[in-house]
């Protein structure tokens, strides 16, 4: 951590904070005045994961719209967060994150679904690429790319399975009056 952050740093203090099940998170509090908030891997690191994880980050930073934490370093065993202090909500808290989001998808508009890079879904990756329709993006590389995987881990003709292959071929049925733009979204948000 100390070459990531630029060789010589004193930390005072650390602090374990909760960051989710996949992951070891703690904050750091520097000599020099700074906090970050670090992520490590609770297991074996997945390539790529921290990385698309920072890019993420920085596309919904540079919406300028909601308040989001500044990449300090990533790769494949480390992820240095600037660290955002927890405040007390406003009694408005649920309207202004609502304005906030509806902003963010205002300024993140794009002309097609998905994203250059693929990214995870807590340890499993997740396909992007682009497609120039909302349900063909769900239909692969959501709704199918999740089912593919559970699919490979159960028997031939399991019920979910089953189900969830249904659903994904009656979603252009389902999703057809749906013609959101495409937005950036982040799902830890």
């Amino acid at each position: 951590m100390r070459a990531a952050l630029g060789g010589s740093c004193e930390i005072k203090q650390r602090q374990r904070v909760s960051g989710g099940s996949i992951n070891h998170c703690e904050r750091f509090y520097l000599a020099d005045g700074r906090q970050v908030f670090a992520k490590t891997h609770r297991h074996q690191p997945v390539s790529g994961m921290y990385e698309a994880e920072a890019h993420a980050l920085e596309l919904l930073a540079a919406s300028k719209t909601l308040p989001v934490p500044a990449v300090i370093y990533a790769d494949d065993e480390l992820l240095l967060l600037e660290a955002l202090d927890e405040g007390v909500p406003g009694s408005d808290w649920q309207e202004a994150l609502g304005r906030g989001l509806a902003l963010l998808h205002k300024k993140t508009r794009q002309k097609q679904y998905g994203l250059e890079l693929d990214n995870f879904i807590g340890l499993s990756p997740q396909p992007n690429g682009w497609h120039d329709d909302w349900v063909s993006f769900w239909q692969t590389r959501r709704l199918g790319h999740q089912i593919s995987l559970f699919a490979s881990k159960t028997r031939a003709g399991d019920a979910l399975v089953t189900a969830c292959s249904q659903l994904q071929e009656k979603l252009p049925e389902l999703l057809a009056a749906d013609d959101e733009p495409a937005v950036l979204l982040h799902g830890d948000l």
